[in-house]
């Protein structure tokens, strides 16, 4: 033969070729999504009373461990981040933030880091979202303003049906 002779691997020298070149490849060119997954609950809302709160799920459950919640000014978790609320907990119920409410327009982004008790952290995706502007012409209401009518006027009802029948 021409050139040179065939080379001759068995088994165990084929299995270590082989693991030599897995080794050698460069990494999948693709995402892995975090084990750590959070979702925001109370969109679409609009400035300047928008009220959010953010959850995470961890999967697998981990036993215990502390979750920290950031906002950004960004969409991609980028800039100054505010640290939303840090919480500690016991078992597989990771809790929600509270209420946190964002009163100026703009794109923004949520992420949620988990510390493992025995140490170590693992980093949710970014959640980026959108508060819209208040729509042209749809005066601001608060929430409180409401809740004092609803409970002023009924109660100016019952005191005036009650000063007429004495």
């Amino acid at each position: 033969m021409a050139g040179g002779s065939p080379v001759r691997v068995g088994m165990f020298g084929g299995l270590l070729l082989l693991g030599l070149v897995f080794l050698a490849s460069p990494a999948p060119a693709f995402a892995v999504p975090s084990p750590l997954s959070t979702a925001i609950l109370g969109l679409p809302c609009s400035a300047p009373h928008c009220p959010l709160t953010d959850t995470a799920t961890l999967s697998p459950p981990a036993d215990g461990g502390r979750i920290t919640y950031y906002l950004y000014p960004t969409g991609d978790c980028t800039g100054t981040q505010t640290e939303i609320e840090t919480a500690p907990f016991s078992g597989s119920s990771i809790p929600s933030t509270g209420v946190y409410t964002i009163t100026t327009a703009g794109t923004y982004s949520f992420q949620a880091v988990y510390a493992y008790p025995a140490g170590g952290t693992l980093t949710s995706d970014c959640e980026p979202f959108i508060v819209s502007p208040q729509p042209a012409g749809v005066p601001e209401f608060p929430i409180g303003v409401a809740a004092v009518f609803l409970v002023a006027i009924p109660l100016l009802l019952f005191m005036s049906r009650r000063r007429m029948s004495r």
